[in-house]
Parts: C-alpha cells; structure tokens; sequence
C-alpha cells in the first residue's frame, strides 16, 4: 500500500509538474502591455519558468522597453549601435538573472531552431551527393546535424563569458552525436563533411563491417 501511494503520489508531481511547465501565467494579461507579454511569451512557452519567474521577467521586459522609448526618442527615431547594444545587454541580464542554467539552455535551444534546421538539411544535401543514403539514414544524418547546431548554439550562448568551456562542451556535444550517427547508420562523417560508409545494414545482420 506504501508502494502504491508513493507511486500515486510521484504521478501526481511529475503530472503537476507537466501542467505548470510550458505554460503561460494569463494572471498577467491583466498587470501588462500586451507588447511586454507578447515578448514573454516564448520565453515561458519553451521554458520551465515559474509563474514568479515570469512575474519577474515581465517587470523587466517592461522596463526595457521604456527603455526603448527613451532612446528612439533621444534619437530622432533611429536606434544607434551602443544604443542596440544596451537594449540586447538588458535582455541577456533579465534571463541570466531569472532563469536558471538549465532554463536558459531550454530558451537558447529554442532560439537555435531555425538554424538547426537549415544545418541538417545542409548535411543531408552534402552527405546523399557522396553516399547513396536510405530514407532512415538520410533521417539520421539530419537528426545529429540538427543536435550539434543546436546544442552547440545553446551552449555558446550560456558560457558567452567563459569561450575555453563553451569550445570544450561544443567539442564534446560535436563527438557525441557523430559517434551515435556511425551507431545508427554505419556512416561516418568528419568535420570537412567527408562521409564514408564504416558498416554496412543488413537484413540479416543490423551491423555488419563494410566489405565482409
């Protein structure tokens, strides 16, 4: 019965846990500029964010778009370059002093997504004009190319003050997903885009070295 209840108890955590992450606290729309909440927005979409901490980031990206005003306005309607800079410097300290290491990761994957994706249809296009590629291998290519793109952004992104650990974890996130890839697929490809097949599929055999 103990079992049972810890079991029920650790389902109802995990479930309220999957309701309140993900989601928009609308207890704002009535406190904020739809302008505010609308730059929110994807922040507490594709993050974890408590509703406190989104209480809190919603003070902030207000305070910066006052902000704002008074610099387009100091310059007749144009924006200077320091101007930019500080308005960008403003939001990067609202996240980092909000979220937590691993929301902030959560927020840069999601900024990575465009570029993600053109990263694996580029190694697709570059990998098939030298290999004859499966519809599972031309899936897997596209798959460890788009991880490495956008884990490798997320992590620049949340070490921006310490490079030598951003190219380690970059080096490592690389490694990891080329060496799954030649797992799945029998494919190998090195940071030139050189791709050769290392193990042949089989029917009979799923791995099979190249060649026996």
């Amino acid at each position: 019965m103990k079992t049972f209840l810890a079991m029920l108890t650790l389902g109802v955590t995990c479930w309220a846990f999957g309701t309140q992450a993900q989601t928009f606290d609308t207890r704002l729309l009535s406190q904020y500029d739809p302008a505010v909440l609308q730059e929110l927005y994807p922040v507490c979409r594709h993050t974890t964010a408590s509703a406190e901490q989104q209480a809190q980031l919603a003070e902030r990206f207000r305070q910066e778009n006052l902000r704002f005003s008074e610099l387009v306005n100091r310059g007749n309607g144009v924006l200077s370059p320091d101007d930019e800079e500080e308005l960008e410097r403003m939001r990067d300290n609202a996240l980092r002093e909000v979220l937590s290491g691993e929301q902030l990761l959560q927020y840069y994957r999601y900024e990575a997504l465009p570029a993600a994706y053109a990263r694996g249809r580029e190694a697709k296009t570059a990998v098939s004009k030298q290999l004859e590629l499966s519809y599972m291998e031309l899936k897997y290519v596209n798959n460890t190319f788009f991880v490495i793109e956008q884990e490798t952004q997320a992590v620049k992104k949340l070490c921006r003050d310490n490079p030598t650990e951003a190219r380690e974890r970059a080096r490592q996130i690389y490694e990891r997903e080329i060496a799954w890839l030649e797992a799945k697929s029998g494919i190998r490809i090195d940071r030139q885009m050189h791709a050769e097949r290392v193990v042949r599929l089989t029917d009979y055999a799923p791995l099979m070295p190249d060649g026996e």
